[in-house]
């Protein structure tokens, strides 16, 4: 069986407090869990248990850290410092979006957090022994 990297990477992408996503190794097919449903699709990973895999989750993935690591890829200056201070605030995120908008650097930005949530399917798959496509 062989998975769509951009699949996991969109269901981790969506991923929040309320919706987690599962992998069903025979079918290859992602599987959103609602915490209001979660007792039907409980039933259904109790009975077989060894077919589902959760994806990564938001608290697996630290989008501050990403955040810190695109800062550190900028060049010296007023760009890096103020977006290094920004998140460090308080509602880090919104500020950080808002900064890089005002610099510019909006399409750069996505591109390397695109590339980091590539990087954390990747890994997924790798250490879960499933096979993938980037296509």
């Amino acid at each position: 069986m062989r998975v769509k990297l951009s699949e996991i990477i969109d269901a981790i992408e969506m991923t929040n407090d309320e919706t987690h996503f599962y992998l069903n190794t025979q079918t290859g097919e992602i599987e959103a869990v609602l915490d209001f449903d979660v007792n039907n699709f409980g039933e259904q990973v109790d009975e077989n248990f060894d077919r589902y895999l959760a994806l990564p989750t938001e608290n697996d993935i630290d989008d501050h850290q990403i955040m810190a690591d695109f800062v550190a890829t900028l060049p010296a200056g007023v760009q890096q410092t103020q977006l290094a201070s920004v998140i460090q605030r308080r509602s880090a995120f919104r500020h950080f979006r808002e900064d890089a908008d005002k610099f510019g650097l909006t399409s750069q930005w996505y591109a390397f957090r695109d590339n980091a949530y590539q990087k954390i399917a990747m890994n997924w798959c790798n250490e879960n022994g499933i096979e993938y496509s980037k296509a």
